[in-house]
Order: C-alpha cells, then structure tokens, then sequence
C-alpha cells in the first residue's frame, strides 16, 4: 500500500516518488493526482497581506480530505506548518513556488533572487512527507518566453530545478504551462503539466474537444512523462458566457461538468489533475484598489469556487453542488482503458484499471461489452487500485462498467473501444506551396489505404497574434485534404490540429498536430 496513510508517499531509495510509462509512482505503487487548487485568501483580503491562519488552513484542508481529494496544488509554497497541517490530513501537495512569469529570466539579479526563493522552500520541504513534487512559474506568456528567448527560458527552468534537486534530492519537478505554448517543452523536466480549462482556446474546443486538448499535450510534449492537468475548472460568475473566457455557467452546469471534465483527464491519458479551486478568490485580476471587497459579477476568475465566498468575513463559504459531484467522482477512478484503447484481437481482453478509496469494502465489478447482458468480472486488490481483465471472442466497440460496494452501485462508466481490425490513421504534415505553407492530411484504413469522403476538422491558432481559424474539408479520393495555411501577421508559433470526429459530444477518433514556423523546442 502506499502507506498506513492513504495519500502520503513514503521514500524508497531517498525518493518520495519516481516516474514510469506515463505515471508517478511512489512507494512503489502508482498514484493518481486527484488535486484541487488552494488558496485560502478570503473575501477582502490579498494573497500577499501577511501569515495565513491556521485555523482557516486546518479548516480547509479538512473539508478538501472529506471531499476525496488525496492532493493540494498550490501557486505560493506552503509553510512548514502549513506542510505539517497537510500531513496531518492526509494530503499530498504539489508544492507550488511562485516565481515571478513576467520576470527577465536573463537578468542576473533576478536570477539570483527567485533561485535563493526556491533554495529557500525547498531546503525546508525536503523535510515533509508530505511533498508529493514542485510546480515553479505559472503560465508565462508566450509572447515574454520569445522576447527573452526559448533557450534561456528553458536554461532557467532547469537551474530552478537543479537548485530543488541539490536540497530535495529525488524530487520532481515542472512548472505550470497553458495553451498556446504547445511550442515549448523542457524535456529534462520530470513531467509535464498545464493549466487546460474547457473555455479557452475556443478553436480547439470546437476541434477536438477537451478530451482532445489532453490528447494534443499528452501526444505532443507529455510523451512517455506523466501528464497532469493543474488547472481546470468552470467558472458560475453570473456573467455572459463568451468565447475565450470564464464565467456564464450556473452551479448546476459546475456540478455535472467538473466530473465530465475530471473524467476526460484520465481517459485521455492524464495521471491527475487539479481542480480549480477550493474556494471563491475574490482578489482575482486584483483589477484595481479594493477589488478584494466586492465580489464582481463581470470576472470570472472571482467564481470558480466549490464552496462560494459570500460575503466579508466569510470563513467556510457555501458548498456549491459540484462539491457533492467530485466528492462522488473521487471515490472511484477508471484509469484504464482509456477512451481510445484498441481492443486486442490477438489477446481478446480488456484490461481493467480503476483507483478508490480504501475504505470501500466488499467490491464488486460487472461489465458489459456493446450493450450484452453485464457479467461479473473477477478482481484483484492492491492497495487503492482493483484490476481486473474482461474477455471477448469479437472485439467490441463499446464498454459498459458498474463497481458495487456491498451491493450498492457506487460508480459506472462507459468507455469507446476502437478495434485494431478496424483502427483509422491521420497523419499530418505541411508542405512548402507557391503560395505559402500547406496542411496536407491523410486518412487511412488499417491496411494503409486512403479513406474518402470523411470530413476532417482543421484548426490553426496562434495565442501571440490571437489567431484562430478552423475548417472542416472532405478526404478526397485518396483519402487526402489539403489547405493553404493563412499565416498571421508576424506568427511565433502557428498550431495546426486535424481530427476526425464524429460527433461534438465524441472524442477524436484519429487526429494529428504540427507546430508551423519559429523555432519549437520538439
């Protein structure tokens, strides 16, 4: 097991926690993520006004173990009390170090004071159980990274991470990305991680959806690195809902879209992710004097709360419904298969995957495969995870899954199998016109033969010029489609997605993606 506690890992060889085939592993087991975002700054207050109170922290973190999270992600590091609150508790933390996103990564100075911050933390969390890695910087804009230059950027990165590794031997770390920087990875980086909410960028979501935009990153940077999503969320300001923005959703929509949501993480190849946030910041944007006080209904990042901050001198909050909806998500977790697991003909089984809490007792697992009379399948418990393998004599397209504790359902899910006799291929590439840059995509049946007549999404964005288009073109005959791409003004980075889906509610059944133009660091 992971430990007498359920969520703290122990050190093997000196290390907390390693990483294999996608996944974090610590104390020898693998472990999923299941964060959700803290700051405890209540209404009328600011980050940076002074010391935390323990009791608030104490109460917090005692509602975020209740509600069936195992993790704390955080933007600010934790104190050593603080670390001490979560042991306590039973809670993991991705220990985050704020170093400052729009700072001139070349300037010595500079340098020299973000690396003595970060010394600093991590000297003293090297002490901490609790410690599950280290996520330094948030979302640096990619504009800033080009201005200052990729290579210096990336060099910067992995001296914070070398300082870490001189106090905190073993440890791992990354920092915190977000779309439109597709271009940028840092491969010495323990794993990838990125801030992926389902409002933004409104191009890829009509694309390929948001199971989709975990597929691009886990594809595209992650690799064979764990991929965790530290951001996602809905925010419920009472606001329009425009393109590209937070806010417009009603709690109702929170509470069956967070699960949705936290779902397509795992089944799109996630090892975890971070649910943003605990409660209501009404500091957010800090727009201007005294935009703490009052709650505005016209920014969204002020509401993206699972318990809603009411009013000054709110302590608890209100619990909206999507708490109740991740606290029943997080009792149990299918990890595998995933959305788009290929159903072996050769070995005519489905692997079964799924990590729960510990106390749930007496378990048992039915499945069904494209609709047939569900059937009991045989499991093996080891620590937070049951396994189990599903036999069929045809592959199957679609399954069907029940766990049961002491005969009362506790969760289902259904997952969409594709099977290898009938597997399809989009390959993309971009070739040099007369005009211009081409997109050139090809369809193919498993035998390698084109396929005609299926319309195949394409996208282009470019967050430094806010460029976004998409097009849907029909495979012709070869089961080829082809496009101008229309460069924007000065392009950094141009993303081109092509996805076959089939409908707006399915994830991809096949897609690719380039990345055109500057000089991406894969």
């Amino acid at each position: 097991a992971l430990s007498t506690r359920m969520g703290l890992p122990e050190r093997i060889d000196g290390k907390r926690c390693t990483t294999l085939d996608g996944w974090l592993y610590c104390s020898g087991q693998k472990f999923l993520v299941k964060a959700v975002g803290w700051d405890p700054t209540r209404p009328g207050k600011l980050p940076w006004d002074g010391e935390r109170s323990a009791a608030l922290v104490d109460l917090d973190f005692q509602g975020i173990r209740a509600a069936g999270f195992n993790t704390i992600r955080t933007w600010e590091a934790l104190t050593p009390d603080e670390l001490a609150a979560a042991e306590k508790h039973d809670l993991a933390v991705l220990q985050g170090i704020w170093v400052e996103p729009t700072g001139d990564f070349s300037d010595s100075v500079f340098r020299r004071e973000q690396l003595a911050k970060v010394k600093h933390v991590a000297r003293y969390s090297h002490e901490s159980p609790a410690i599950l890695a280290y996520l330094v910087m948030n979302e640096p804009a990619p504009d800033h990274l080009l201005q200052i230059g990729l290579d210096t950027s990336k060099n910067f990165l992995l001296e914070i991470a070398a300082t870490i590794r001189r106090e905190d031997p073993g440890a791992l770390v990354s920092f915190s990305s977000w779309p439109g920087l597709e271009f940028f990875d840092v491969p010495d980086l323990d794993f990838v991680a990125v801030n992926l909410h389902p409002f933004r960028p409104r191009v890829l979501i009509d694309a390929i959806g948001y199971d989709g935009m975990v597929r691009l990153w886990k594809t595209l940077l992650a690799g064979e690195r764990p991929l965790l999503i530290t951001e996602y969320g809905i925010s419920v300001a009472p606001k329009e809902a425009v393109d590209n923005e937070p806010g417009g959703a009603t709690e109702a929509q929170q509470a069956r879209d967070l699960p949705r949501l936290a779902e397509a993480i795992v089944r799109s190849g996630g090892a975890g992710s971070a649910t943003f946030m605990w409660i209501d910041g009404w500091w957010k944007n800090a727009d201007g004097a005294g935009d703490e006080h009052t709650h505005d209904p016209e920014d969204g990042e002020e509401w993206f709360g699972l318990r809603s901050m009411e009013r000054i001198g709110d302590k608890e909050g209100r619990a909206r419904p999507a708490l109740s909806s991740m606290r029943r998500w997080n009792r149990a977790v299918l990890t595998s298969p995933a959305d788009w697991d290929v159903a072996s003909a050769a070995t005519k089984r489905v692997e079964i995957e799924i990590y729960l809490e510990q106390d749930l007792l007496e378990l048992s697992l039915r499945a069904s495969l494209d609709g047939d009379t569900p059937v009991v399948v045989p499991i093996v418990q080891n620590g937070n995870w049951i396994r189990g393998e599903l036999n069929f004599s045809s592959p199957p397209t679609r399954l069907g899954l029940e766990l049961f504790s002491k005969g009362k359902r506790i969760a289902d899910w259904q997952r969409r199998l594709y099977s290898d006799l009938e597997g399809l291929t989009l390959d993309l590439s971009v070739i040099a016109g007369d005009q211009g840059p081409i997109a050139v995509a090809l369809l193919r049946d498993k035998s390698g033969r084109g396929v005609a007549g299926v319309p195949i999404r394409l996208a282009f964005t470019d967050a430094s010029s806010r460029f976004d288009r998409l097009t849907v073109v029909t495979t012709d005959e070869i089961g080829e489609v082809r496009i101008a791409i229309e460069l924007p003004p000065a392009p950094a980075h141009l993303l081109v997605v092509a996805a076959l889906r089939d409908g707006d509610d399915e994830p991809p059944v096949a897609m690719a993606a380039k990345v055109v133009g500057g000089n991406p660091t894969r």
